[in-house]
């Protein structure tokens, strides 16, 4: 197989690395900080009695809205996606490199030890499905009747043991 794009794939997690720490100087006093760019925080809606406003955002349960650089980003991006861990192109090769090296500074941000493993998945129901089929049978779980309808189910109806 040739060379893989390394050039390509460092390039791209050096974006991203700048970024992180333009986000990190830039919210460094939240006190202070302003509002997050985010994607569609010029759209305006009609109100119902005539004329419009500018949209607020206010329902983020299942998702947010995604900040502008990341969009930026990630259109930047677009025309180099190729299959992650499904092929041996160069396109395929390159996003391979550039999602497991995004493992990496996931796993620098959060500070991990060096045997952590970072494990993406599609969604926060997915982790936590995910997570209550490796808990073994024996341990406690304990969550709060307030949590997330979706938070709860993993954990089936509570044991008669707990």
């Amino acid at each position: 197989m040739s060379a893989r794009p390394n050039a390509a794939a460092t390039a791209v997690t050096t974006v991203v690395a700048e970024a992180v720490e333009t986000a990190a100087t830039e919210s460094a006093d939240p006190c202070c900080a302003a509002p997050l760019p985010v994607l569609g925080r010029d759209v305006t809606v009609p109100l119902v009695t005539g004329g419009e406003v500018t949209y607020a955002a206010l329902d983020y349960a299942a998702s947010a809205p995604a900040l502008q650089r990341v969009w930026d980003d990630v259109a930047a991006y677009a025309p180099y996606y190729g299959s992650v861990h499904r092929g041996a192109g160069y396109l395929s090769q390159l996003s391979t490199d550039l999602f497991e090296n995004s493992r990496a500074t996931v796993a620098e941000f959060l500070d991990c030890r060096p045997g952590d493993q970072v494990v993406f998945t599609r969604s926060t129901t997915d982790s936590l499905n995910l997570l209550a089929a490796a808990v073994p049978a024996d341990c406690q779980v304990f969550v709060f009747e307030t949590e997330h309808h979706a938070s709860l189910l993993p954990w089936g109806p509570p044991r008669p043991w707990a």
